[in-house]
């Protein structure tokens, strides 16, 4: 609804107002008003400058709004190049990680494999010196047990050549209460 409508609905005082600055404005209470523009030359240059105006700072505005988005486009990748970053810095751990232990690894194979070594040089020794044993005590005779067999294949058994025990000198014997 226009202001100069009297079609609706007001209370008096409202009236009263819109015919008191419709008399001060000159304008007849009731007819509409149509603005009647006259084109001088003083208003053809005044707007030819508006426009003008209005180019310049269409043409700056624009060039300001490109500037501003960078800062945007920063921020919101700002999250994802730290999460990159993260990431990239864990696997780097883990690498050396790795690294590490596989050089541990390959230590801990080098000492068992010369443990092996030092392990089959001790076994081929021993079994030498039991070749040269053998070679040396003629009376070394191998049996075999019928009944422990499985659990004991052979037994290696010396020869013993028993000395004449000594009696004991000076001893008692005691019996014992309890039989």
């Amino acid at each position: 609804m226009s202001w100069h409508d009297i079609a609706c609905d007001e209370n008096t005082e409202d009236r009263e107002l819109r015919a008191e600055l419709s008399g001060l404005l000159g304008l007849e209470p009731g007819v509409p008003v149509r603005p009647q523009a006259a084109v001088t030359a003083d208003s053809s240059r005044m707007a030819d400058e508006l426009l003008r105006e209005a180019q310049r700072r269409r043409r700056a505005v624009v060039p300001l709004v490109r500037k501003r988005t960078w800062p945007i486009f920063l921020a919101a990748g700002l999250p994802f190049a730290l999460a990159l970053a993260g990431v990239g810095t864990w696997g780097v751990v883990q690498k050396h990680r790795a690294d590490s232990l596989a050089a541990a690894i390959r230590l801990k194979d080098a000492q068992v494999e010369q443990m092996a070594k030092a392990s089959a040089e001790a076994a081929a020794q021993a079994a030498m010196q039991l070749e040269a044993a053998r070679a040396v005590q003629p009376g070394v005779v191998r049996v075999r047990d019928g009944a422990g067999s499985a659990a004991r294949p052979q037994e290696l058994i010396l020869p013993l050549t028993r000395t004449p025990a000594r009696a004991p000198l000076e001893t008692q014997t005691v019996s014992n209460p309890a039989r």
